[in-house]
């Protein structure tokens, strides 16, 4: 199914200004959309600042205990680390994993750092803590 646009008004007896008008609209909503949606309670960081000291990616456990101090809760667990070889080989290692949570307070907000193998691999920040 086809229709000629004849100067500038379709079938429809839109303008070409009018069908601009209308996508920029649609765009725009569909970009509100997508920020109201990309706005979770948890969002992802590289960094958190716990006082006056930071912590980033990649400090070790122990780094991270010394600037920060004794989580409110921790869970430990473990997980299976496969990582593909060329030839067709693999290596399966069982990687220590530890999520922290610093619950300092109503004022703040809950921050979870998740630790891989003695290492910060991940800080998430949650909503305000209790």
């Amino acid at each position: 199914m086809s229709f000629r646009v004849a100067s500038g008004v379709n079938r429809l007896g839109a303008t070409r200004e009018e069908r601009r008008r209308r996508c920029a609209r649609i765009a725009a909503a569909a970009l509100g959309l997508m920020l109201a949606l990309g706005a979770t309670p948890a969002v992802a960081s590289s960094t958190w600042r716990c006082g006056s000291r930071l912590v980033a990616v990649g400090d070790s456990i122990v780094h991270v205990l010394a600037r920060c101090g004794e989580p409110t809760w921790r869970n430990v667990s473990s997980q299976v680390l496969v990582t593909d070889l060329p030839g067709g080989q693999r290596i399966e290692q069982l990687v220590p994993v530890e999520t922290w949570t610093y619950d300092r307070g109503s004022r703040e907000l809950v921050r979870y750092l998740t630790f891989r193998n003695r290492r910060l691999e991940d800080v998430v920040e949650g909503s305000y803590g209790s």
